[in-house]
């Protein structure tokens, strides 16, 4: 971000978190920017723009996912020999998806749709059940009626609107 003339407001040598003027959204008067060192990623409170290096530079130049890796290894000189040109992409380990987890996910987008357009206390109620039947499934209970008298509610909902 150095290169890009984004001025810390003090050294961020040694800190894990360092404010700074924000270099997106304009003129930044008050340092709206925070950069996470642990992750290396920043965060902008005012325009609400999140980024790791990879992607600033997607931004900054305007560059596609593999044209920023690409100018991030040219310019930092990156020693890439030990990664393999014709990688292996693997599966890796993963559990069989069940019928329940697929009814799971799509009770919860269908809940995250309702956000803002039902009462608070309806959508706080469906939140719940749905927290309550995922505590279940982690704890190897039983779900498919929980997920059938949920997804009747979701029903009803769908009808409120």
């Amino acid at each position: 971000m150095m290169d890009y003339n984004v001025s810390f407001i003090y050294s961020p040598e040694n800190a894990s978190e360092v404010q700074y003027r924000c270099p997106f959204h304009g003129k930044d008067n008050k340092p709206s920017a925070r950069f996470y060192r642990g992750t290396n990623s920043a965060h902008c409170f005012k325009c609400r723009k999140t980024w790791n290096p990879v992607s600033f530079i997607m931004d900054k130049e305007n560059f596609n996912f593999i044209q920023s890796v690409n100018y991030l290894i040219n310019r930092y000189n990156i020693d890439t020999s030990s990664i393999s040109d014709d990688p292996e992409f693997k599966n890796p380990e993963s559990k069989p998806v069940s019928r329940a987890d697929v009814k799971l996910l799509s009770i919860k987008n269908s809940i995250r749709e309702y956000r803002g357009k039902i009462p608070l206390e309806r959508y706080r109620a469906l939140c719940f059940a749905y927290y309550t039947i995922s505590f279940k499934k982690y704890n190897n209970e039983s779900i498919i009626k929980d997920i059938e008298k949920l997804e009747s509610k979701i029903r009803i909902n769908n009808n409120y609107e």
